[in-house]
């Protein structure tokens, strides 16, 4: 499995107000993360197993190829699409699920 790192700062002179924060993030907003590590009374980071390209998860890599008829890509074809995501990004057409779909029709075919 795949891990990736996501990095979220937060300062405020409230602690109980922090710690809301935190069970806020692990609980709703990503039930999948490892852990979140506080430094100096702080929250400092969040370690996902999740990466983003744009918003879109892996998962959304798979919902996307299943709407559009092509066969679920395995894990290395996903890091692939979600490479060729980054690298034709672009910030005028923005992203799509037909964008995704057209990467995914570049590395699967079809």
């Amino acid at each position: 499995m795949s891990r990736y790192k996501m990095t979220f700062y937060f300062e405020s002179d409230n602690l109980a107000a922090m710690k809301s924060t935190e069970d806020y993030l692990v609980q709703r907003i990503f039930p999948d993360c490892e852990g979140i590590q506080l430094i100096d009374d702080e929250i400092s980071h969040v370690e996902l197993d999740r990466r983003t390209v744009q918003g879109f998860i892996a998962e959304d890599i798979i919902s996307c190829a299943e709407d559009y008829g092509y066969k679920v890509p395995n894990e290395e074809q996903i890091e692939s699409i979600m490479d060729m995501m980054e690298k034709r990004f672009d910030a005028n057409i923005g992203m799509s699920w037909d964008t995704i779909a057209m990467h995914i029709q570049d590395e699967m075919g079809g």
